[in-house]
This record gives structure tokens, C-alpha cells and sequence, in this order.
């Protein structure tokens, strides 16, 4: 993402997705390290500019060359269809990390999301200074380390719009 965009109004995001296997685990309860495997998350990466939240090297590297330092991120998460879609809750690892399990399955998906409000609904307003608070990129990834299985899943046609 070239320009962050401001959070100070709440910005649609919208893509398509399809997963043709998940992990093999089920998603029971998402504040279980077990449980903490998706075939795709598509996170929004947000920077309040002051707070610098822990991440893998690899991102921290790319963050920090774009002058940004990342304080939340709101992921939703591929889970199989039928689970409950649209669930937000606290990452178990992080407070400044929010799930939403959203829906997906061998049929191809478009998924509308707002992932300002998203953010706000499920994070202290004593962590977030809104005021501040800007969307600095997407981070998409596979995640199936926990119960060491193969997963399969496309995503496309990302978009934000106001």
C-alpha cells in the first residue's frame, strides 16, 4: 500500500476467496493455540504511529523501511463454512490483534468487511488513539504450523473504498 489511508472514517474492504482444504483442526474455540490455524487470513495492518506491537522479523523489517511502526491488526480468518462468520474476538496472544472467523469453503467467496470498526468494537479505547490511527498495509498468509498440515486456499481482487 503506497499512502496510508486514514481510520478517522471507516473504509471497506472487500476480496474474494476459496479454500479447497483447511488445516486440520477444527475451529471450536479461536482463543486456543490449537485451534490457531487458518488456510488463509487476510489482515489489515493499522499504525497509530507511536506504538510498536511485536511481529515476525520478516514484516518488522518491511514496516520499519516504510517508516511505520504497526500497533494493531484485525485478521480475518478462512473458517470452514457452516462455523459461525463474522465472530470478532482478542487474538489469545496479543491484545492488539483481532480474529474475525469469516465463512469460506470450495465455492468462491466475496467477503465485505470494515475493518475500522472492527478494530474499534474490539480493542480498549485506551489502546487505540483514533485520532491517530491510520491503515499502513494487508498481510496475507496460510497458517497451518500448529497442527503441522497442508492447507489450500486463493484470495483476489482486493479492494478499499470509502
Amino acid at each position: 500500500m503506497p499512502t496510508p489511508l486514514s481510520a478517522e472514517s471507516d473504509v471497506k474492504l472487500s476480496w474474494q476467496w476459496m479454500v479447497s482444504q483447511f488445516p486440520s483442526t477444527m475451529v471450536s474455540d479461536a482463543k486456543n493455540k490449537k485451534n490457531d490455524d487458518y488456510a488463509m487470513r487476510v489482515g489489515v495492518l493499522f499504525s497509530d504511529g507511536v506504538r510498536s506491537m511485536t511481529m515476525p522479523e520478516g514484516l518488522k523489517v518491511q514496516i520499519t523501511q516504510k517508516g511505520h511502526a504497526l500497533s494493531h491488526v484485525v485478521f480475518y480468518c478462512a473458517a470452514p463454512l457452516g462455523d459461525s462468520g463474522g465472530e470478532c474476538i482478542h487474538n489469545p496472544y496479543s491484545d492488539s490483534v483481532v480474529n474475525c472467523l469469516k465463512s469460506a469453503g470450495a465455492t468462491k467467496k466475496k467477503e465485505n468487511v470494515f475493518p475500522v470498526s472492527d478494530l474499534r468494537k474490539n480493542i480498549a479505547a485506551s489502546d487505540l488513539d483514533a485520532s491517530k490511527l491510520k491503515i499502513i498495509g494487508l498481510w496475507l498468509f496460510a497458517d497451518s504450523d500448529n497442527v503441522e498440515s497442508d492447507s489450500d486456499a486463493w484470495v483476489s481482487e482486493l479492494k478499499f473504498s470509502p
